[in-house]
Formats: C-alpha cells, sequence, structure tokens
C-alpha cells in the first residue's frame, strides 16, 4: 500500500511515524518524569530498579500508536466495512482505557476499579464485532466452534473473549516490571501479527498492526536495562488490549 505522494511505502511512513512520536515522547517523559512524583514508581519486589522511574512510557506508546492509526485510516480507507468498524471498535478501546491507566499511575487504583475498566473495553470491543468465537485445541488440533453450543454459545463467547482480552492486558501489566519486556514483546508480537496479516492479503489490517510495533520500538530505548522509564498502567493496558 502506498500513498499518492511519495514513492515512499505507506506500511514504512505508519511504522516511522509510530516510532518516532514515541521515541520523542519517551524521550520528554524520561526528562520531565521525574519531577512527577505522583507517577513515579518507587522500587518494590518485583521490579529490578534501584531508584524511582517514571511510569509515563504509556503516554508516548499512545501517542505513537494513535497518530500512526490516524495516518493509516486516511491514507488507507479500509473498503470492508465491517473491518473498519472492528478498527474504530479498537482504536475507540485504547482510548477509553488510555486515561483509565493514567490514572491508575497516578492514584494507584483498587484492583476492581481496573477490572470494571478493562470490562468496559472489552464490552467496546464485542459491540464492534471483535470477539473469539472460534479456536483451536492446542492438544488435538480440532476446531472449537463457541458459537454453535446449543443455548449457551452466544455467552460463551462473551466469557471467553473477556478472559481472553482482560487477561492480556494483566500479562502485559505484570511483564512492565522487568526493564524492556513488555515492550520487547509488544513490539516482536506485533511484527508478526502484521507479516500474517499480509500473508493472508490484509494488507490494510496490517497497517495497525505495524503502527502498533513502531510505538514499541519507539519506547523500548529507554526501557531496556537500565530502564529510564516505565510503560505504566496507561501503557500496559493499551498495549496488552492492541493485542488481544
Amino acid at each position: 500500500v502506498t500513498t499518492r505522494h511519495t514513492e515512499m511505502p505507506l506500511s514504512l511512513q505508519v511504522f516511522a511515524l509510530a516510532s518516532s512520536v514515541a521515541f520523542v515522547g519517551t524521550a520528554l517523559a524520561a526528562r520531565i518524569g521525574p519531577r512527577l512524583r505522583a507517577l513515579v514508581d518507587r522500587p518494590r519486589t518485583r521490579h529490578h530498579h534501584r531508584k524511582p522511574l517514571p511510569r509515563i512510557g504509556g503516554v508516548a506508546l499512545f501517542a505513537g500508536f494513535a497518530a500512526a492509526s490516524g495516518l493509516a485510516y486516511t491514507a488507507a480507507p479500509l473498503s470492508n466495512p465491517d473491518d473498519a468498524r472492528r478498527i474504530v471498535g479498537v482504536l475507540l478501546g485504547c482510548a477509553f482505557l488510555f486515561p483509565i491507566g493514567l490514572l491508575d499511575d497516578w492514584r494507584e487504583l483498587n484492583w476492581l476499579p481496573q477490572l470494571l475498566a478493562q470490562l468496559g473495553a472489552t464490552v467496546i470491543a464485542i459491540s464492534s464485532t471483535v470477539f473469539i468465537e472460534r479456536f483451536t485445541n492446542p492438544l488435538s488440533g480440532d476446531v472449537i466452534e463457541l458459537h454453535l453450543w446449543p443455548y449457551i454459545g452466544p455467552t460463551l463467547v462473551f466469557i471467553f473473549t473477556c478472559f481472553w482480552i482482560v487477561g492480556m492486558m494483566n500479562t502485559v501489566n505484570w511483564l512492565d516490571g522487568l526493564d524492556g519486556l513488555a515492550a520487547g514483546v509488544g513490539a516482536i508480537a506485533a511484527i508478526l501479527f502484521a507479516v500474517h496479516m499480509n500473508s493472508l492479503g490484509q494488507q490494510q489490517m496490517s497497517l495497525y498492526a505495524l503502527a502498533l510495533a513502531g510505538a514499541c520500538l519507539g519506547v523500548l530505548p529507554f526501557n531496556f536495562s537500565p530502564a529510564r522509564v516505565f510503560l505504566g498502567g496507561a501503557g500496559a493496558m493499551v498495549l496488552g488490549y492492541g493485542l488481544a
């Protein structure tokens, strides 16, 4: 996919914009973050750092992902209205989670408000027809069709989708305790998603995976050991939701 005004592939433009915005944003966060004492992560059991570090890298990650997604959406409009609805749902879910994650970084919310927010974002995804209705049994290789189960099919689809999306967000949040792990794993996964989408002929959809990968790589130089900034709750929620 290319734009009309330049020979550079749109995929590279999306990736470069996401990584550039995230890189600049994280550099600023690393400089001004220590002054924001309420948004500083102090060493705890699961963390390896020995001094307080800002946990606002998620602001830069969200900004990079949002800017690049905006470029992808306007430069390569999705021809399939169903795909467009799903992408809008994912972007709205990220926008819904971002301020809540930032509030958690500031006030350290209890588990219940976080869970309710994550379930709310899952409802946004399901409402835009992003849900899991079938999956492959890893033990037998058989395809399990949840939506075909009599009477309880829709309920199973809802429960399984909630379990998957909420679980992914919390998994990424736990990974953020180690330098570079969450952003690194997120970048690798998103790149693999983009490659897989291209192999299926879904070039337009792959742009959003590239946007997420670029945002992760933009944050990564400041998140590698020794980390100068963490993703925080805002970054972990947005990244986990996007990957899910």
